[in-house]
């Protein structure tokens, strides 16, 4: 399907929607929404359908396509009654060009204003499907008709009543104190490639703020509703192209103060615009997150120079690589000192010291702990509520400390849910914590209400990724990393799961591949490298001697810190030196793994030969994971799946019992 008329538009399916020959504004996932809908040739396409087919592998709530079709709704103007709203099942496109009856208005207006799909259902229900013009009506009829027409207007008018003042009471808390943003146009200059990824640039940033529920200011003064007076941010920037390198700089600021709380540039060979586009809007998003977090408290709002410190401190805890120009705590802690009664800053600063304690020596951890604990728990003193990584940091030190006593780390992330049940970060450690313990099935849903909170952060994604891996889906694991990839390419630990994924879900090619590239290789070392790449390339096809040479050198390689132990009690497994994957399950390299809750990888598919080993129940007593089955109730998926729950808990209470 080269191009599809749509009236005075002309649809290039996957590329672009012109209007008289002008390529019109729209983001990537509102295209391909219209694409899929065309593709459909006229058929009604369901709800869910067009959520795998543009958002494959990732969790995302409705309403984001709601969005979508509002902004699709608009690009099409005066052909906005082709895309038509059925009820309770989907969308369909009227490619054919059927005559819009006179109700379309209204249709286009309730969703201008906002209405839900099925609020606009009722009146797109009535031209659902597509008939041939009705004959001429009697005067009777005719009445019929004009009268019921006016009955449906009235009813229109009125969802319309109500719709506006749902929007007013959804607007209201936003006056109270939210973030809002206006995004204007990028600038350009330096040719025509340039021109396009400011436009391209800029609808991709639009699209991940409304994915994200960032409350954004609308330049149509003419809306009834826009609250493009109140936004009190604003994000610019410009695009430049010169000598095969297009650069993209974004600057947020605070409008009233006109103080910088984020600037950076973003740079791509010039035939690598989408990938830039993608990238850069993704660290808007983020970036905009954490400039929200300074406003949970209630009460309290940062002065901008402080909010500027707090989101280069988050910045420089999420990407390693930046460590080089100052501790995160350093910075949280000047934010603490502007801001004493600040709970986000508190609760930051707490997660600074738990990456001090992991990077130091265990001699002088005493001291680092104490700092940890009294940051935490000053966060939860304030504001509960606004204290969600006050949680994390209190788990993770639990864990660090103590790395078998599951139960009393997990305390912290149940209550962190409880109290802060809009923090994404507890959630995901949940998620985390229970891929640990192999409770796969509970697993899932929490790192997918983590990514419905926030999209966009890599370590939400990766780990969602993982989750699926461990229960099965391997097809909607592998789009969800690579969704993750895309827009987090430089993220250390996504590459890391991308390749772990790839090389231990069958997908040696893949693995292999990411190797090869420098853009897409995870850090390992060279002899590392050089034994996976021998482990890939012979994968299902090694001969006896190859087998035992490359199950010596992984075993040799873990004992002696050169690999990481996952990796190579996963190799081996899959060499089939069950023997060797035991041994290595007892060594010393495993208390790092233990310490971040890094046990999920004994739950992979892949290890099922490992779990039914009767020595599996001792290795589970060893790392404290029987002991909190036994304590919590609750069976990993494997008693369900692989025995039978009686003969678990027997085994495990045995188990425990010879560990004592």
């Amino acid at each position: 399907m080269n191009e599809v008329r749509l009236g005075t538009r002309r649809l290039q399916p996957h590329r672009q929607l012109l209007a008289d020959g002008e390529r019109l504004h729209l983001g990537k996932r509102a295209l391909d929404i219209l694409s899929v809908l065309a593709e459909a040739n006229g058929g009604i396409v369901t709800k869910d359908e067009l959520l795998n087919a543009v958002w494959p592998g990732v969790f995302v709530e409705e309403n984001a396509l709601q969005v979508h079709i509002v902004a699709l709704r608009k690009a099409l103007g005066p052909d906005a009654g082709r895309l038509r709203t059925i009820r309770g099942v989907g969308y369909q496109l009227d490619i054919a060009g059927h005559p819009a009856e006179d109700l379309t208005g209204a249709i286009w207006f309730g969703d201008q204003f906002g209405l839900a799909d099925d609020a606009a259902a009722p009146v797109a229900g009535l031209r659902s499907t597509s008939v041939d013009p009705a004959p001429a009506l009697l005067p009777g009829a005719r009445s019929a008709q004009v009268s019921a027409r006016s009955g449906m207007i009235a009813l229109a008018a009125l969802l319309l009543l109500f719709a506006g003042g749902a929007l007013a009471l959804a607007v209201w808390p936003m006056r109270q104190g939210g973030d809002v943003i206006r995004v204007e146009p990028l600038g350009s200059s330096g040719g025509e490639p340039a021109r396009l990824l400011a436009q391209t640039l800029h609808g991709d940033i639009m699209e991940v703020l409304n994915e994200s529920r960032i409350q954004l200011a609308s330049g149509n003064r003419r809306d009834l509703f826009s609250p493009a007076r109140r936004a009190n941010r604003v994000l610019h920037g410009n695009v430049t192209q010169s000598d095969g390198r297009i650069r993209a700089t974004l600057v947020l600021e605070d409008i009233a103060s006109g103080t910088t709380l984020w600037s950076k540039q973003f740079e791509r060979d010039t035939d690598a615009q989408e990938r830039l586009a993608t990238e850069a809007s993704a660290a808007v998003a983020r970036t905009i997150y954490a400039v929200q977090e300074t406003r949970q408290q209630r009460g309290q709002a940062l002065d901008p120079a402080t909010i500027a410190l707090y989101v280069r401190g988050v910045e420089l805890i999420r990407d390693a690589r930046l460590l080089e120009e100052g501790a995160p705590r350093q910075i949280f802690e000047q934010v603490v000192a502007r801001a004493p009664d600040s709970a986000i800053g508190h609760a930051q600063l707490a997660i600074s010291w738990v990456g001090e304690v992991r990077r130091s020596e265990p001699e002088t951890r005493a001291r680092l702990f104490a700092n940890g604990r009294n940051a935490a728990q000053r966060a939860i003193a304030i504001e509960p509520a606004a204290a969600g990584s006050a949680y994390d940091a209190l788990y993770y030190l639990a864990r660090i400390e103590h790395p078998r006593q599951i139960g009393t780390a997990e305390d912290w992330l149940l209550a962190g849910m409880r109290n802060a049940p809009a923090n994404p970060w507890v959630h995901m450690r949940e998620c985390q914590l229970l891929m640990g313990v192999g409770r796969i099935r509970e697993a899932v849903p929490l790192c997918q209400r983590a990514m419905a909170l926030h999209p966009y952060a890599e370590p939400i994604a990766h780990n969602y990724a993982r989750a699926l891996s461990l229960a099965g889906e391997d097809r909607l694991s592998a789009e969800a990393i690579r969704r993750a990839a895309v827009y987090n390419p430089d993220h250390g630990v996504t590459r890391q799961v991308r390749f772990e994924l790839a090389a231990f879900d069958g997908r040696y090619d893949e693995a292999l591949a990411l190797l090869a590239d420098p853009e897409t290789r995870p850090m390992l070392r060279r002899r590392e490298g050089e034994v996976l790449t021998r482990y890939l390339k012979g994968a299902g096809h090694w001969d006896d001697a190859e087998r035992q040479a490359l199950a010596a050198e992984f075993s040799g390689m873990a004992l002696h810190g050169e690999i990481d132990c996952d990796l190579a009690i996963m190799a081996l497994v899959a060499l089939g030196d069950i023997d060797a994957a035991f041994a290595l399950l007892g060594a010393p390299a495993m208390e790092e793994l233990l310490g971040i809750g890094k046990t999920y990888f004994l739950f992979r598919p892949l290890l099922a030969p490992l779990r039914a080993d009767p020595r599996f129940g001792a290795v589970a007593a060893d790392l404290g994971l029987a002991r909190h089955w036994a304590l919590r109730g609750r069976w990993p998926d494997l008693c369900r799946d692989e025995v039978a729950p009686d003969f678990c808990s027997r085994q495990t209470a045995q188990a425990m019992a010879r560990h004592r």
